[in-house]
C-alpha cells in the first residue's frame, strides 16, 4: 500500500512538472534555453539531459535555469549553479 501511494504521488508530481509550460521572451532565449538545458545533465538521472528528463528536479532546475536567463547570468555561471547546488 506504502509502494502504491508513493508511485501516484510521484507520478502527480511527474505529472504537474511535464504540464506547466514554459513561455520564451524571443527566438534568441529558447534558442540559448535549448542548449543550456541540453548541455546540463540531470542530477537524479544523470544519463539524461534537462532537456529530456522528466522527473520533477529537472523542472525545478529548467525554471531555475531559465531565471538565471532573465537575470542576465553568463551561460558559464548557469552552468555552475548545478554543480555548485548539486555537489
Amino acid at each position: 500500500m506504502r509502494r502504491l501511494v508513493l508511485a501516484l504521488l510521484l507520478a502527480m508530481l511527474t505529472l504537474s512538472a511535464v504540464a506547466q509550460n514554459i513561455v520564451y521572451r524571443d527566438s534568441a532565449e529558447e534558442a540559448r534555453f535549448r542548449a543550456l538545458t541540453e548541455q546540463l545533465r540531470c542530477v537524479m538521472c544523470q544519463n539524461q539531459s534537462l532537456a529530456d528528463s522528466n522527473a520533477p528536479i529537472a523542472h525545478d532546475l529548467r525554471l531555475e535555469i531559465l531565471r538565471l536567463m532573465r537575470e542576465g547570468k553568463a551561460d558559464a555561471q548557469i552552468k555552475q549553479f548545478p554543480v555548485a547546488r548539486y555537489t
